[in-house]
């Protein structure tokens, strides 16, 4: 996933950063004809986050935060109704405003607690919705509530060269009951599979928790080994589980290993994931009683920094 960061010290007191992310993302990609493709072949959703924000130094001890966050998503999904013969490609995307606020605390040397609350926002999307059926193509609107977010964090250096940190991150998940779609134009009334023009894919999400840990050692002035370990909760609903999300709660063992020479500094990281095993039984549109098994996956990363 791409990102980039950068920080300027305005003066003495006074910090501005800016920073390009991604806070919501879903890959899930099946055989257009697979069992399940009623309920989904191809789902993804892409969210990009440009989040510049301003940092004061209360005192040497605390510091303030507080920032606005431009949001620009977008979605692809598709549908094999089999028994229909209807292919279904609905693209809709869009754009969202939201805030965040941050506090920083540092009473020793050796010790130093950090949060950041993240609103949540409400996303409206557009865009074209294409019908196998459908001499042409409609227009779909999309809408649904993205959770809010509350992040805290206590880091503790047993030793100059050591740096434990603990981190819990609290999700409002359960903002997110269910994803609104409108069709707009008249095309869609020759598609047998949609009876009105209004579908809600119901989620009722459970708000979620993630818990983790990490430790660098910094081996000299130029290179530092890092180790982790998270557990993260899985917020959907076991009585609305779907193909769209098919995981269940996941942990994550990783290393990473940094360099830094002169200005420039670079990071690698390289994660194992797996995920518990997910029951999903007939109760959404699509689905099948399954048992979904083996999630496993590796992830690895890397940044380049310089400093002017």
């Amino acid at each position: 996933m791409p990102h980039g960061y950068g920080t300027l010290q305005i003066n003495d007191w006074l910090w501005f950063g800016i920073g390009e992310f991604t806070r919501f993302g879903l890959g899930t990609n099946y055989d257009h004809n697979w069992q399940g493709s009623t309920n989904i072949y191809k789902a993804t959703v892409e969210t990009y986050s440009i989040n510049p924000n301003l940092a004061v130094k209360v005192t040497d001890d605390l510091s303030l935060a507080l920032g606005v966050e431009y949001i620009y998503g977008r979605m692809d999904l598709r549908k094999n109704i089999k028994a229909l013969g209807e292919d279904w490609h609905l693209l809709p995307d869009g754009d969202a405003w939201t805030w965040d606020a941050a506090i920083h605390y540092a009473p020793t040397d050796w010790l130093s607690f950090g949060m950041t609350y993240r609103d949540g926002f409400r996303f409206d999307a557009s865009g074209d919705a294409r019908f196998s059926k459908s001499i042409a193509d409609d227009t779909v609107e999309m809408k649904a509530n993205f959770p809010g977010s509350l992040s805290m964090g206590a880091a503790v250096k047993p030793y100059d060269d050591v740096t434990v940190e603990l981190d819990y991150i609290w999700t409002n998940w359960s903002s997110l009951t269910k994803m609104e779609y409108t069709f707009t134009d008249k095309t869609v009334a020759n598609i047998t599979s949609i009876a009105t023009n209004e579908i809600d894919s119901l989620k009722r999400y459970r708000d979620a928790s993630r818990v983790q840990l990490g430790v660098e050692w910094l081996i000299d002035d130029d290179m530092a080994l890092r180790f982790g370990y998270v557990f993260d909760e899985s917020p959907q609903n076991e009585n609305y589980a779907d193909y769209m999300l098919p995981s269940n709660d996941r942990q994550i063992v990783s290393s990473g290993f940094g360099y830094s020479w002169g200005n420039w500094t670079t990071d690698f990281s390289l994660m194992y994931l797996w995920a518990a095993d997910r029951e999903i039984k007939n109760g959404v549109t699509g689905t099948f009683d399954t048992t979904i098994t083996n999630c496993t996956t590796w992830l690895g990363g890397m940044s380049v920094g310089y400093k002017f």
